[in-house]
């Protein structure tokens, strides 16, 4: 028997790659999770064997913030046609975020030819330049916020002077983006305050995810994050996928999955605009949003289009 026909080695080199890789069978079970999977997740082995994937364990989402579920479930669907399927998601990791992976399906068959399984491997959409050499150099000049690790309001300030003085000379077009959590003191009396600074830290790293390698996010006051869209207008076309991706999100407290319920609320540079200005256009955007919603905290509640 040579090397490759031995099974043992097979599955130690399979469970051993980089890249996520699971099977299921044709009832959608999960029969294989690798250390690749475990990594890029969060979910260890024995949080998934022998589960259905379509118990939404990773819940594989679109770029739009669309489930792919039911019929649009790519397991599926390879399972039935034994077509392989390539495409750009997010699944939701253990801790409650989203990240972006690239996904590859194949049917998996018998020696009959008939398909008996699927096998799904996934990595992780990186996005380009060294965010991680970045944010150490921001650290050593102490210009991360602590809670979020994102650049601080200070920072954050300095960068959007930067865009303002571009639009002001060269008319170069961008756009801000208000996040703040919906329902803050109402999250902080029923969940306690390190609940929503959990909250916080989850939609950071999911906005930090969603957003192109050109803006910017970085943290302002209170329970709000700031984006700078570079290049481009926040329409509700490019709003909503934002909120919907977020609100995927989750938190684990005490036992709970808890959503993560945002407000969006956007505004576009004017000729005669300042930081405080600009800024000012979108709180004001972003507390007729706050004021749409009940006064109550619903943790079911969406972050869909609010701003």
């Amino acid at each position: 028997m040579s090397l490759l026909e031995q099974p043992e080695i097979c599955r130690f080199v399979l469970e051993s790659l980089q890249a996520g890789v699971y099977l299921v069978d044709k009832s959608r079970r999960i029969l294989c999770w690798n250390d690749g999977a475990e990594r890029i997740s969060g979910y260890f082995r024995q949080d998934v064997v022998g589960r259905i994937c379509e118990e939404s364990i990773l819940l594989h989402c679109d770029e739009q913030g669309t489930g792919l579920c039911g019929d649009a479930c790519p397991v599926m669907r390879t399972i039935q046609d034994g077509t392989k399927r390539e495409m750009s998601v997010y699944i939701r990791h253990k801790a409650g975020h989203l990240v972006p992976v690239y996904l590859w399906c194949i049917a998996i068959r018998d020696g009959r030819g008939n398909i008996a399984g699927a096998s799904l491997s996934f990595e992780e959409r990186k996005p380009e330049g060294n965010l991680e050499v970045r944010s150490q150099e921001l650290a050593a000049h102490g210009c991360l916020d602590a809670i979020t690790g994102l650049p601080n309001q200070a920072f954050t300030r300095t960068r959007l002077r930067e865009h303002l003085g571009r639009y002001s000379e060269h008319r170069l077009p961008f756009s801000i983006l208000l996040i703040s959590l919906a329902e803050d003191k109402a999250i902080t009396a029923i969940q306690g305050h390190p609940a929503a600074e959990r909250m916080l830290q989850s939609a950071a790293q999911t906005l930090s995810n969603v957003l192109r390698p050109a803006d910017f996010l970085g943290r302002w006051e209170g329970d709000q994050l700031l984006a700078i869209l570079a290049g481009r207008t926040a329409t509700p076309n490019r709003l909503q996928p934002i909120g919907r991706l977020v609100g995927l999100s989750r938190i684990h407290w005490w036992g709970d999955s808890v959503p993560v319920s945002v407000l969006l609320a956007a505004a576009e540079p004017q000729a005669d605009d300042n930081l405080e200005s600009l800024v000012a256009r979108a709180q004001a955007e972003l507390q007729k949003a706050g004021h749409a919603k009940p006064p109550e905290f619903r943790p079911a509640a969406s972050a869909q289009a609010e701003g």
